[in-house]
């Protein structure tokens, strides 16, 4: 990476078909010493899949796994990611995307002048609500992404991408983690769709975010909810949200799984930058191989081939 990093964040695209396992783990290099081996992820499709899970326990000197991301606790510079797939090589070509995001937590966040092209400008997401299902009070996740995946089904004339939620709660289950907010296993179900890409990402700014809107991608993020809604914090505070557009006034327009009846809600733009910092500006990309991406100047969601 260009930066020095202090947390991995890695996702993946497997293709759909073969029942198969592939296992990610990721090792820095610490001075001379590469450090141990710290999974990040086993990833098999399927509903009920046992195969797909995080790896819990993981901690040393050097790093401990959170979930889904590596925290260092010294900072790095170099990182070399093993794919096993244990005796099924021919698994090896279903990979189609590995994906790597970098964070220095120490830094000031950047900002960035606004693009008001984004402005006034709102993407015909359709809604879902996790509330409506038994269960689904922790559906954040899997609802965000079935909004998304729902409105390229919309979009690309895709009948296959409109799924239930409990269907996509099923498919991104972690029971390592027992439950579906594991970020890279949401991306990696719905990149894991012929022509779509899905991958976890940390944005600078959320002018990122009226970039994304203005080229018609609407993004999911990881916010604070009680931070978002000004309410009394909590200790399990993570909430998914679909950013759908921006209205005239630069305030932001989330399609709110938790939000029942009324799904679309506009949320003060500060209280939103507040609430989304509290995860490091984390996001889902999640968009057709075939849509023109924004310019990325600071290298936070190219793609580039190998």
């Amino acid at each position: 990476p260009t930066i020095e990093f202090d947390q991995l964040i890695l996702s993946w695209n497997v293709s759909r078909g073969r029942e198969s396992t592939h296992s990610f783990s990721v090792q820095v290099l610490q001075g001379s010493e590469w450090s141990s081996s710290y999974v990040l992820g086993q990833w098999a499709p399927g509903a009920g899949q046992t195969n797909r899970t995080s790896i819990g326990g993981q901690k040393d000197e050097l790093a401990r796994v959170s979930t889904d991301t590596l925290v260092l606790s010294e900072p790095a510079q170099t990182v070399r990611v093993r794919v096993d797939v244990g005796q099924d090589r021919a698994a090896l070509s279903d990979l189609e995307l590995v994906g790597l995001s970098f964070l220095d937590s120490n830094s000031e966040p950047s900002s960035f002048r606004s693009d008001r092209t984004a402005w006034g400008v709102e993407l015909a997401v359709p809604q879902l609500c996790q509330m409506d299902y038994e269960g689904g009070e922790v559906w954040c996740s899997p609802t965000s992404v079935g909004m998304v995946l729902s409105h390229w089904a919309n979009v690309k004339k895709r009948r296959e991408l409109r799924l239930s939620v409990p269907a996509l709660a099923a498919e991104v289950f972690d029971p390592g983690w027992d439950g579906t907010g594991n970020w890279p296993f949401n991306t990696a179900f719905a990149g894991s769709f012929d022509g779509i890409r899905g991958y976890v990402v940390r944005l600078s700014d959320v002018v990122d975010l009226e970039a994304f809107i203005s080229a018609g991608i609407p993004v999911t993020v990881s916010v604070a909810y009680s931070v978002l809604k000004r309410s009394p914090s909590r200790s399990n505070d993570g909430h998914l949200v679909v950013c759908v557009g921006f209205t005239n006034d630069g305030d932001i327009i989330l399609n709110d799984p938790a939000r029942n009846p009324e799904v679309r809600w506009v949320y003060n733009r500060a209280d939103f930058v507040a609430a989304w910092g509290r995860s490091k500006n984390t996001a889902y990309l999640i968009y057709p191989d075939s849509a023109p991406l924004p310019a990325d100047p600071l290298g936070l969601w190219s793609l580039s081939s190998l």
